[in-house]
Parts: structure tokens; C-alpha cells; sequence
């Protein structure tokens, strides 16, 4: 229903809260609209999950030549906390 509403933020929301069976679904909602950031703010309790979505998100920011943030976002994961 959110997403027909595109209350993509609160149907990304409701994926997350779902659980892990459906996170490879929420992964590819996260690509399709674009909500790295917020999708990292929910996740920051999961390093895993955490990890999964910035590589998702270094991905995008190569596509879209923003080589500074994909440089930025692939050492994130080497760190101990982020």
C-alpha cells in the first residue's frame, strides 16, 4: 500500500521490520528508489545487513561517477564500527 502511495520510505521501513526472509526484497527496493542512507539508518544495529547495503550503495555512486563517496563507502566496512 505505501509503495503504491510512494511512501517509499515507510514501505522499505515495513520490509526491514519483516525481517531477514524478505531482506534480499528490501535490498532491491533500496536500489530501486534509491534509499541507501535511510536503509543504513535502519540497519545500524546489523553490521551484515550494514555491510550488504553499502556495497549496494558503492555500486550506485560508481555508476553514477561519484568516485569520492563509492571510495569512502567501500573502506566503511573495514572499519571496526561505522
Amino acid at each position: 500500500m505505501d509503495n503504491h502511495l510512494k511512501r517509499h520510505l515507510k514501505a522499505v521501513s515495513q520490509l526491514y521490520n519483516m525481517g531477514e526472509e524478505v531482506f534480499d526484497e528490501m535490498s532491491e527496493y533500496t536500489v530501486k528508489h534509491e534509499l541507501y542512507k535511510e536503509v543504513l539508518a535502519l540497519c545500524r544495529y546489523n553490521e551484515q545487513h550494514q555491510k550488504d547495503i553499502l556495497r549496494l550503495y558503492s555500486k550506485y555512486l560508481d555508476d553514477k561517477a561519484i568516485y569520492r563517496e563509492a571510495a569512502l563507502s567501500k573502506l566503511l566496512p573495514h572499519t571496526s564500527k561505522f
